[in-house]
């Protein structure tokens, strides 16, 4: 497959980004209301996003020296399709690649209570442990479940926390990759055979789910975020009232929730350098699409980068020329078109004749 550049500016998501979010800021201003910051970057950062316009590489063909354009991408974490399906690249072929031995894999999904997803959401500790009693719960059922114990077997999981649901809304729920079964571990801790399992019962998943529950509202509850209520069982103080959303927001984004510094950072924590990718960007389009953009796609030559275009001067002198050169092209052709006739239209004009 020959590559070609990705124009999001064509995309459903984009045009509706591009022409409701500057009027949604503005709607918030008028209330007094804002978004915070870091959904501002990554929003702005989206609409640059594999936009000629704001910078690109050239590149050029060692061989027959054709040039290209590729444009810079966001990189961001948050919604752009595109870069967040390159991670997912990367991720889904260390996983393949490295981690997930060629065994039974069974995804387990556990969506956590509207009253726990405001106190996971502000305490990742809490989310942590209540996450290490699922892990520990399933691997148990799964031992238990083969006729091993936890010293002769030992299982294995991913987990991968998504934190949204389809509406953007709050909605913390893990992704668990779990082995299919156990490997057996002999006297002195070497692993042995694999030993698969029947799927769960409907009855086996309940009286799990039952264990994990229990065992997660102690926690909470050890932890001084739950209060015991006899008649209705555990009751999340504070966390069902709409009233406090205002203020649980603010606690999660580190901001002043009322008075005259509404709104100003509490604290400022700075932003570690982030590690080198191990798999690049042309790795990742080589291993998803078998699209090489190291090679030129007319003389299979190598393709170089010969300039990072990033000053707007010479950017719109670039994007111009082009522009130029394609509306010569049009003209070129338009002329050939009103030169030369159809076939059709000739022998019908004899024919009248």
């Amino acid at each position: 497959m020959e590559y070609a550049r990705h124009r999001p500016e064509q995309t459903l998501l984009y045009q509706v980004i591009e022409e409701y979010y500057p009027a949604f800021l503005s709607h918030l201003a008028e209330l007094e209301k804002s978004v915070p910051q870091y959904v501002q970057d990554e929003f702005e950062s989206y609409l640059k996003c594999e936009r000629l316009e704001h910078g690109f590489l050239r590149v050029q063909c060692e061989s027959c020296h054709v040039e290209q354009l590729v444009a810079f991408s966001c990189k961001r974490r948050g919604f752009c399709p595109s870069c967040g399906a390159k991670r997912m690249v990367e991720s889904a072929a260390l996983l393949v690649d490295e981690v997930l031995p060629e065994k039974p894999i069974r995804q387990w999904v556990l969506s956590v209570p509207y009253p726990l997803r405001w106190l996971f959401a502000s305490e990742p500790e809490m989310m942590s442990k209540a996450l290490l009693i699922v892990t520990r719960a399933i691997s148990s059922y799964l031992i238990k479940k083969t006729g091993f114990t936890h010293k002769t077997a030992k299982t294995g999981a991913v987990t991968l926390i998504q934190r949204f649901g389809s509406a953007l809304n709050l909605n913390i729920h893990f992704h668990m990759l779990f082995l299919d079964g156990v490997y057996g571990v002999d006297s002195g801790g070497a692993i042995g055979a694999f030993h698969g399992i029947k799927p769960p019962s409907s009855k086996e998943m309940s009286l799990l789910l039952g264990k994990i529950s229990e065992r997660i509202a102690r926690l909470v509850e050890q932890a001084g975020y739950l209060e015991r209520d006899e008649g209705d069982g555990l009751k999340l103080e504070g966390f069902e009232d709409e009233i406090m959303n205002h203020f649980q927001g603010s606690s999660i984004t580190y901001k002043i929730a009322v008075g005259s510094q509404k709104g100003r950072k509490v604290l400022t924590i700075k932003t570690l350098p982030c590690k080198g990718s191990k798999m690049s960007w042309a790795m990742r389009l080589k291993r998803v699409f078998n699209i090489d953009i190291t090679v030129c796609r007319h003389c299979q030559g190598r393709v170089r980068i010969i300039a990072c275009i990033e000053e707007q001067v010479v950017i719109d002198q670039i994007l111009a020329h082009m522009n130029q050169q394609q509306q010569s092209r049009i003209l070129v052709q338009v002329s050939s078109w009103i030169r030369t006739p159809p076939i059709e239209q000739s022998s019908q004009m004899t024919m009248n004749y």
